[in-house]
């Protein structure tokens, strides 16, 4: 029988203390039993069939007589029946009518007819009208027509807003965004880093007039609360910051290092701040540049074995391009090398001279540096490869092929990741007026799957990337609606297209309101999204979290929410124990009334 809705009261009955241990040994065969406004009762038994626990719980409400009802419709389930009945016709680059139902991506984007699924309205999605109405599959295709049940599932599974499947990245959600550090100066280019202990790490530049300062604080509550901002820097108001050349941050065993621009000499230097206490005491100021003139756009990694590798850009007495400088500090050691030319100059090209480059490396050691070439003003986006053991940096390896024309400084470079064989890219490309992202095996670098982050009419710019279990994850700054607005979205490679595309700013409003500097940072399956915000005088740090990768009321990570799961909470209870993902109403404790929510929970309301 449906629930009908209504108040229902809840009490727990438990028998001696040695229930919980009783209950630890619990491995199977778990029976529920219920009667109308009765009692729902929960009986247990060992491999043996000996009972050792009943409790009960007094519910009024209306039921099955089996058990309850365990949810929405997986996803799962509805990939099933296409790639039974429809895949035959409706799969690769030649799909009947360009409809792809190979996936959850690919039904969602739709075909020639536009979209098929209209969430929460099976009546009026195509999918469900073609397939209800037994044109497809068609007659004579060798697939058979889908049962009644099938079709009720389809129905079904759309009307619940044909969600994919859970802890994908494509059904990410986040939480409302969150302001940092209200204050009555400019709040610019945030950096996050995450350590083992589970701390976040936020550094950014707090600018007031002509004067500039690298801030600090952490989080050890997954960014529910941050704290006070300190000052990096001991040299104030000398710091150097524009957009993707804010502060860096890296961590390297117990010590968390920060890179920054300073011209406190008259010219621009490359300066590092360490700490070996979590964050709550900093060195001096250490200069780690060694050129005679100018010296910009700093990056650096710490391999595996604890080198720090350091890159930037260096520049001759009157201001023009010299070099790419690499310069290192061994394990263990903050002293660094003389620095040498990264290689990658030569007579016909140089790299771009004001856009910013990304330097990653591999869990073998290797080095990887992006950045945009200019070769006649053909900027497009280049990789030079520094193998572990290697005292110079390999020939470039081109990245972007759209033989992108610019004949003054975009002032935009590439994000880069690599996550164990795999290496994405974004970049922009200003004669297209749009941003793509791209990807390739580590072992080949070969660029060829490019793909626009957006519509040309959108100017997306100034993206990053987050590459994770072969998902893409992007954030950029876009100008589609007139505002300069953060957008999130995320792609699976070998997939063309972008999903789940989110505007990550709550702020939306008529006029000029500047969203910049979209940062990403992947902690504890959790995706954090960090920019800054103009809504008045002043930019302000804000930043959301995802949910995605949590479903509500799994309390026992069996991707499932069911009567196993009040179990859990029930031990979580009796234990005395407090878990974020068992405090379902939020208000700081886990007790009957989470068990209420999780019932709720299970019963869809």
């Amino acid at each position: 029988m449906p629930f009908t809705g209504g108040q229902f009261r809840v009490k727990i009955e438990t028998e001696p203390s040695t229930w919980f241990r009783e209950l630890q040994s619990v491995t199977e065969n778990i029976y529920l039993k219920s009667v109308i406004s009765g009692k729902f009762g929960l009986v247990f038994y060992q491999n043996n069939g000996v009972k050792v626990y009943k409790n009960q719980i007094n519910f009024f409400l209306s039921c099955c007589l089996l058990g309850l009802s365990f949810g929405q419709v997986d996803y799962s389930e509805i990939q099933t029946i296409f790639s039974s009945r429809c895949t035959n016709c409706h799969s690769g680059s030649d799909a009947e009518e360009d409809l792809s139902l190979t996936s959850y991506n690919n039904v969602m984007n739709g075909g020639d007819s536009g979209d098929v699924v209209i969430p929460y309205d099976h009546a009026n999605s195509l999918l469900w009208q073609y397939i209800n109405s037994g044109f497809m599959p068609p007659y004579g295709s060798g697939n058979d027509i889908l049962t009644t049940g099938q079709i009720n599932l389809i129905a079904q599974w759309i009307d619940e807003g044909a969600l994919p499947e859970p802890n994908e990245p494509n059904s990410i959600i986040f939480e409302d965004e969150v302001q940092l550090f209200q204050d009555s100066a400019h709040q610019k280019f945030p950096e996050l880093v995450s350590t083992d202990d589970g701390t976040l790490h936020l550094v950014w530049v707090r600018e007031l007039g002509s004067n500039k300062n690298v801030m600090y604080s952490n989080s050890t509550d997954n960014g529910v609360t941050f704290s006070d901002p300190i000052q990096i820097n001991h040299n104030s108001n000398s710091i150097v910051a524009y957009i993707q050349a804010g502060p860096k941050i890296k961590v390297r065993g117990n010590e968390l290092l920060i890179v920054y621009m300073d011209h406190r000499s008259g010219l621009t230097n490359i300066y590092l701040n360490y700490s070996i206490d979590n964050g709550l005491s900093w060195s001096e100021d250490i200069l780690v540049s060694d050129q005679s003139y100018l010296q910009a756009y700093p990056d650096f990694e710490v391999s595996p074995d604890g080198t720090i590798n350091l890159v930037y850009y260096s520049y001759n007495q009157n201001n023009s391009f010299n070099s790419v400088r690499y310069s290192m500090a061994q394990s263990g050691s903050l002293d660094f090398s003389p620095s040498i030319a990264a290689g990658i100059t030569t007579d016909s090209q140089e790299p771009c001279d004001c856009c910013q480059p990304d330097l990653e490396v591999s869990d073998n050691g290797d080095l990887y540096l992006a950045y945009r070439n200019n070769v006649n003003d053909i900027r497009d986006t280049y990789i030079t490869i520094k193998p572990n053991g290697s005292n110079s940096f390999n020939q470039p390896i081109q990245a972007s092929f759209h033989n992108d024309y610019n004949d003054h400084c975009p002032s935009s470079g590439p994000s880069m990741e690599i996550e164990n064989n795999m290496i994405a890219l974004s970049y922009r490309v200003s004669d297209a007026a749009s941003s793509y992202i791209d990807y390739s095996d580590i072992a080949i670098v070969s660029f060829n799957n490019a793909l626009s982050i957006s519509s040309p009419e959108a100017s997306p710019n100034f993206s990053d990337i987050v590459l994770n279990d072969e998902y893409i994850h992007i954030g950029w700054m876009d100008y589609g609606t007139g505002n300069p607005d953060v957008l999130y979205g995320v792609n699976q490679l070998g997939t063309g297209n972008i999903i789940n595309i989110q505007t990550m700013n709550q702020n939306i409003e008529d006029g000029y309101i500047m969203q910049k500097d979209p940062k990403l940072h992947m902690h504890n399956d959790e995706l954090f999204y960090f920019w800054s915000d103009k809504r008045g005088t002043f930019h302000q740090l804000f930043y959301r979290k995802s949910t995605s990768n949590y479903l509500v009321g799994d309390l026992n990570g069996d991707n499932a929410v069911n009567i196993l799961d009040i179990i859990s909470l029930v031990n979580f209870i009796l234990e005395n124990e407090y878990q974020t993902n068992g405090d379902l109403n939020n208000d700081g404790e886990i007790n009957i009334l989470d068990i209420v929510e999780l019932v709720n929970i299970i019963l869809g309301n």
